[in-house]
């Protein structure tokens, strides 16, 4: 890569093990060394940086000064633990988020069932390391997933200079700064979180408020109550709603025949903000207000937390396993 850069570009390579540590391990370290530290007429002085900590990036590199972040294949030393790479690639995209440039890219490459994106449930996605979920708690946006074709040797498995299967074609991961987006993601690399409201339905309180039953169960009534609170980037949603009799919900109370509860499925997706479970509760709890001060209805499972954040793509089929588990 480092001689193909066109003038203008600076390449700072990087790697964990100190100098003489990594010339120990990899048979062509030196030899790639000095293929990038090579001058050249049409490109500038490039770097090879050892001992770097990726998820300390910001000990190395100054605020707001690096344009394009590229981590291939990261992964913990040792056998495979999900926790221990969860946490590294936590870590370092925390840690690049404080170093990119406002328009700069982090490229990463994972296999499939690292990144979580190519899956095909939110069950699977569960299993993985949910890459896309810590970008946003990092202030970051999934703009791209595309495949990546490997051009060279494999030579990094477990901390040794041995090739590791990749078995099908990996993907590359492209993340960018929230805050450098002039528009909305697509809307199939958006994250978003969910949860259940539950109103007590009361006829008489919504009548003496101006409303009707029919404004909550058919209408656009709490999603208009929301919009106006709900900041720039963000996107709420209501694709199920359910009217239950409250005898059938809480079978030991004293309840009517009459009293109904209405639940419904609150999502919350980040078109061009980063969507968190933090943010997800900080917008429940100003539905629950807006509930109280406009409508006062009672509310059931008030101040329960959202999920945590998932791939809006999942929530098609989310919404299939809700009905079916309502319909048996």
């Amino acid at each position: 890569l480092a001689p193909t850069l066109t003038n203008g570009v600076k390449l700072i390579a990087s790697v964990l093990e100190d100098e003489s540590m990594h010339q120990q391990v990899y048979r062509n370290s030196q030899q790639n060394t000095n293929a990038i530290i090579s001058p050249g007429d049409d490109h500038e002085q490039h770097e090879v940086q050892f001992g770097v900590d990726a998820t300390r990036l910001e000990d190395y590199f100054e605020p707001n000064s690096v344009d394009r972040i590229i981590f291939n294949f990261p992964h913990w030393r040792g056998k495979s633990n999900h926790r221990h790479n969860r946490l590294l690639v936590k870590e370092f995209l925390s840690s690049s988020a404080k170093v990119l440039s406002k328009n700069g890219e982090i490229h990463v490459a994972l296999l499939n069932g690292q990144g979580g994106w190519e899956e095909s449930s939110l069950e699977d996605w569960k299993r993985t390391w949910t890459v896309p979920m810590f970008a946003n708690e990092a202030g970051l946006l999934l703009d791209r997933v595309k495949l990546f074709n490997v051009d060279y040797n494999l030579s990094s498995y477990r901390g040794s200079d041995r090739p590791f299967s990749k078995s099908q074609i990996p993907r590359r991961y492209v993340f960018q700064q929230s805050n450098g987006l002039d528009q909305s993601i697509q809307e199939k690399y958006q994250m978003s979180t969910r949860h259940e409201l539950r109103l007590e339905l009361d006829r008489s309180i919504l009548q003496a408020k101006g409303y009707s039953v029919d404004d909550l169960t058919e209408g656009n009534l709490i999603l208009n109550l929301l919009q106006s609170k709900l900041q720039s980037g963000i996107r709420a949603e209501m694709p199920l709603r359910e009217v239950i009799p409250l005898q059938h919900v809480n079978p030991g109370n004293d309840y009517s025949p009459e009293s109904e509860l209405l639940v419904c499925l609150m999502v919350y997706s980040g078109e061009s903000q980063p969507m968190t479970q933090e943010l997800g509760n900080q917008i429940r709890a100003r539905l629950e207000d807006l509930v109280d001060e406009q409508l006062g209805l009672k509310i059931h499972k008030r101040n329960y937390q959202v999920s945590r954040a998932f791939p809006h793509k999942f929530l098609e089929g989310l919404l299939q396993v809700v009905i079916a588990s309502h319909d048996s």
